[in-house]
């Protein structure tokens, strides 16, 4: 609770437990899976950077972000998925 963000390698799941926490996030990735992650990420997840290399700039960036409105919508949106168990149920009795 007392933590304002993470830096991690872009592990997909803490990628994911961390907006679930809804923490930003900064990612240095550190091989290829892990870079697929960042590019593919960053694209969907509010709060969230990649990097090669950490800077001042960054650490700036996890102690003054804020979640936008929309940010807060998609962040609901995704916790409401991980709720609802029946999707992936549904899912795979789809596909047996």
């Amino acid at each position: 609770k007392k933590s304002i963000g993470v830096i991690t390698s872009c592990g997909v799941e803490t990628v994911y437990k961390n907006f679930y926490l809804k923490l930003p996030m900064i990612c240095i990735p550190s091989n290829a899976e892990q870079l697929y992650n960042a590019y593919d990420h960053s694209r969907k997840i509010p709060g969230f950077k990649w990097t090669y290399e950490l800077s001042k700039k960054h650490i700036d960036w996890i102690i003054n972000f804020k979640y936008s409105e929309t940010d807060i919508e998609r962040y609901k949106t995704y916790c409401n998925l991980l709720k609802d168990t029946s999707r992936l149920k549904n899912f795979i009795k789809s596909k047996l």
